[in-house]
């Protein structure tokens, strides 16, 4: 092999590499020709993003992710490497998050704070995690979903209690407790519109009312001879305590021993009040003599003609054996 095919080989070779280089970078977002400065931030969880994941600020594309690695072999933390033009000054409190679309785009979000300050090459950004609007959405719903599960079951227990409750005779009562509490209200609503007209300044209430009002005026009026009477009352009351009662109250008390003899009498069967009011035999004739006499006024009114028959026959129908009245014993 000559010489110049040699160099020929290694110049294609060099011009191939060199192409290579230059392609893997530009479709990793990078600019050869312009310098970087490279910061880290480390996540939790990096959301699917990948290395050439575009980094935004304001809505401005203004670098790419560079490498995604594990922090130790946990994965409880992934370090993200994003480099930056090095025109670009973030404040020193900026906070750099993972936004997410509605399909599932990831990229790499900086909040931009207003430090006087800047981040240095290789300096580590504070990070947030922040859900995306499916998962925030999904986050919040869980919670309301397992409340609604339980209120479900509690409210299908609720019915199965309140079945079990509501047999016909329940529902019956029920029926019949709302009926009743309706004609109530009718009765509430009449008595309500009652009122309002008795209440009308040609009702009877306003009537009775200012009939009260004049009988308060007449007896405003007489207050004078009220307080006549008043006193003349006391006038007599005294008149009356000067009195000599005790003549009386002696008179009084014979009287009431006369009377207690006379009672005392008659309980021990003395005399023919006391022969009544102690022997059953005089008392029994005495029934059986006045039911007769009521069964013989009785038969004079219903056969008056077996008794008095001036013109035409004698009533001989049989005679009554019993008063008319049935509650005569």
């Amino acid at each position: 092999m000559n010489t110049f095919k040699f160099y020929k080989i290694l110049f294609l070779a060099l011009l191939s590499i060199t192409m290579l280089y230059f392609g893997c970078n530009y479709l990793q977002g990078s600019n050869v020709f312009e310098n970087e400065n490279t910061y880290y931030a480390i996540f939790n969880d990096s959301k699917e993003l990948s290395a050439t994941t575009p980094v935004f600020a304001n809505g401005l594309r203004i670098g790419t992710i560079k490498s995604i690695e594990p922090v130790n072999y946990n994965l409880n933390k992934i370090i993200i490497a994003f480099a930056l033009n090095q025109k670009y000054k973030i404040p020193d409190n900026s906070i750099v998050t993972i936004k997410s679309g509605l399909l599932g785009s990831e990229h790499l979000y900086l909040n931009l704070g207003n430090s006087t300050t800047f981040f240095k090459q290789h300096d580590t950004i504070k990070s947030e995690q922040i859900l995306n609007p499916l998962e925030s959405a999904l986050e919040t719903i869980t919670p309301i979903s397992d409340k609604i599960v339980v209120i479900i079951s509690r409210l299908d227990s609720t019915l199965l209690k309140l079945n079990s409750f509501l047999n016909p005779t329940t529902q019956n009562y029920i029926e019949n407790s709302l009926k009743n509490i309706e004609i109530t209200s009718e009765y509430l609503n009449d008595l309500s519109k009652n009122i309002d007209k008795i209440s009308q300044p040609t009702g009877s209430l306003s009537q009775s009312l200012s009939n009260v009002n004049k009988i308060t005026a007449n007896f405003l009026k007489s207050s004078d001879s009220i307080t006549k009477i008043v006193n003349n009352t006391t006038s007599f009351t005294n008149q009356l305590k000067s009195l000599e009662l005790s003549h009386t109250v002696n008179h009084l008390n014979t009287s009431l021993q006369q009377l207690t003899q006379f009672l005392n009498a008659i309980n021990s069967g003395k005399g023919s009040l006391g022969k009544l009011a102690t022997d059953t035999t005089t008392l029994t004739n005495l029934n059986e003599t006045i039911y007769s006499l009521h069964i013989l006024l009785d038969d004079i009114k219903v056969h008056p003609r077996r008794y008095i028959s001036v013109f035409g026959k004698k009533d001989k129908s049989p005679p009554l054996d019993k008063p008319l009245n049935s509650k005569f014993p």
